[in-house]
């Protein structure tokens, strides 16, 4: 499992993990490049996906809705490895 910090996040590194080769979606012509999900602290980089800044999105639905869905994808992983859930337990 990858746990890094956003200092530690580069693209020098993220090519040490050894991931597959980029390729298309099958069926598809769509490219298939590897994207990390992170929160906020991340900075923008072509390979992060991180929510947009602000909570005061008034009147940009298409952010707000960005945001909503990357937070559920990002609490689907945390607790696919059981880092989700109540901190009030630890």
């Amino acid at each position: 499992m990858l746990t890094t910090t956003p200092q530690q996040l580069t693209l020098h590194n993220i090519g040490q993990l050894k991931l597959p080769a980029a390729a298309p979606l099958p069926g598809t012509q769509l490219g298939g490049n590897y994207t990390f999900v992170v929160d906020g602290a991340f900075p923008m980089k072509p390979y992060l996906l991180r929510p947009y800044p602000g909570r005061d999105l008034t009147g940009e639905v298409s952010k707000k809705v960005f945001n909503y869905r990357l937070s559920r994808a990002r609490r689907a992983i945390e607790n696919s490895f059981g880092e989700g859930g109540d901190k009030s337990l630890e």
